[in-house]
């Protein structure tokens, strides 16, 4: 039992903090046309207690938003789904915010937010590791800040 209680479920370390984060922070970014069907996203980053961020988007099913920690997890229901997940993010470089999404529950697997950004552009990189679900989160597209 005792090894039972020491498991924890990964989460993104963190050391890198980015000059980005106020010029995004909040700011809704347009998606091209794309395979996805992702149609805006925003990151807004919360720097309170402990800092976290909110990752929006919006598709065919609506507006969504997921909260992510920075170097840890935080618990919620993923959107649509249903689905139990844990979410944290890390800056990978000064531009490149990367999200992991950890799917646990009946359904298990990962999805990744991968957003550079430059200038008013954010190349966006979704990719999906679950075999049923989640299609419309495999692709890559470009946005522009509105």
């Amino acid at each position: 039992m005792e090894y039972l209680e020491s498991r924890k479920i990964f989460a993104l370390s963190t050391d890198i903090t980015s000059s980005y984060e106020n010029i995004i922070n909040g700011i809704t970014y347009r998606c091209d046309d794309n395979e996805c069907n992702m149609k805006d996203i925003c990151v807004e980053i919360v720097d309170e207690d402990s800092r976290y961020g909110i990752f929006t988007y919006t598709n065919n099913t609506g507006k969504h938003s997921i909260k992510f920690g920075f170097g840890y997890n935080i618990e919620s229901v993923f959107p649509v789904y249903n689905f139990r997940c844990v979410a944290s993010g890390a800056w990978k470089a000064d531009n490149n915010l990367l999200i992991k999404i950890q799917i646990i529950d009946s359904a298990v697997g990962n999805l990744y937010v991968s957003l550079s950004y430059r200038d008013k552009y954010a190349s966006v990189f979704l990719k999906k590791l679950e075999e049923t679900y989640f299609n419309e989160f495999d692709g890559v597209f470009g946005a522009c800040r509105i």
